[in-house]
């Protein structure tokens, strides 16, 4: 019997709001994506952003956001007070009103705001795409300016979807958390207008990986492979030591599963607090820590700590586990 699905059709929206630049040149466009619950996250990526960030270069960040009290965006813009070369802005996803026709049942998932970023900011050529779980270690205007090749229009790096016992028709998909994508060519790729339907299994939700999973078809052919530097996963260089990963990378990115905040021990976690404590958020975090506490027996943490959650690993194992135990099962029937 096969599984229902949920389908997602985008196409033609009305956009009541257009984001425009703040500077006419020398300038790196940066756009992250949040909601309340990820605000104190967001605080920390933005902190590291702008403590890598030089007064040669101007800074245009955008924050599309979901229910962000003006409170707390003062507190982030804050962060910028007497630096006039840094911009940040917040833009609530209801004054936007983006609205997919065919999207009448649910509600439009934040994500997808970055798959329609090109439409609502037309007035930019080439814009970076950063997720709150990043930590930027250098100068993000040199990742603005690297050169493309040929016809690309996205340049990033691929990640495997690791969910067990998913339904999901793709394994690999493109990470828009780090993500660089020429705006004029997506434009002129859509000029015709944007239509694309998507299909998941009802039973999972997989919002928080809509963007990716269209971007990776509708610019499969025209995405340019980024550095690693640029992209830096700790959950997929255990092997490293921490003085190494930090010469290695210029964007960490703590994708996947454990989160720093909410597993301060895991590898690089430390570099995350460094930067969260400079923060107005820190005591909130620590908060959000004492609320979980780690329940797990001795036993089990130490597995956590050799074979971290999320990774290749672990994967592997429990790949090798299951064929154990249907191999037993199978000899005692």
């Amino acid at each position: 019997m096969s599984k229902m699905l949920l389908t997602y059709e985008l196409d033609q929206f009305i956009a009541s709001q257009e984001i425009t630049p703040v500077f006419d040149e020398n300038c790196v466009p940066i756009v992250y994506l949040s909601d309340t619950c990820y605000l104190p996250i967001l605080c920390v990526s933005i902190k590291s952003l702008i403590d890598s960030s030089s007064s040669k270069h101007n800074y245009d960040v955008v924050i599309i956001h979901r229910g962000i009290e003006l409170a707390d965006q003062e507190i982030i813009k804050d962060l910028v007070q007497g630096k006039n070369n840094i911009s940040i802005r917040f833009f609530d996803d209801k004054d936007i009103c983006l609205k997919p026709s065919s999207l009448t049942d649910y509600s439009i998932p934040l994500s997808l705001y970055r798959v329609y970023c090109p439409m609502i900011m037309k007035g930019y050529e080439r814009v970076i795409l950063l997720g709150a779980d990043t930590i930027v270690n250098s100068d993000i205007f040199d990742l603005c300016k690297i050169e493309f090749e040929s016809n690309n229009v996205a340049a990033g790096v691929f990640r495997d979807f690791t969910e067990t016992n998913n339904e999901l028709f793709r394994t690999v998909y493109l990470d828009t958390d780090v993500l660089i994508l020429q705006f004029s060519k997506i434009r002129n790729l859509f000029s015709k207008g944007f239509n694309y339907s998507l299909r998941l299994p009802q039973q999972h939700c997989y919002d928080f990986i809509l963007d990716r999973l269209v971007f990776t078809d509708i610019l499969s052919s025209k995405i340019q492979i980024l550095d690693d530097k640029w992209n830096f996963a700790p959950n997929e260089h255990t092997g490293e030591t921490c003085l190494e990963a930090m010469s290695n990378s210029r964007i960490i990115h703590y994708t996947g599963m454990p989160k720093p905040w909410s597993a301060p021990m895991m590898f690089m976690g430390e570099v995350w607090w460094r930067k969260a404590r400079g923060t107005v958020y820190y005591e909130e975090l620590l908060r959000r820590l004492c609320q979980s506490p780690d329940n797990r027996s001795t036993t089990r943490k130490f597995i956590d700590r050799i074979l971290p959650r999320g990774s290749k690993l672990r994967n592997l194992v429990k790949r090798v586990i299951s064929f154990f135990r249907r191999l037993t099962k199978k000899r005692g029937e």
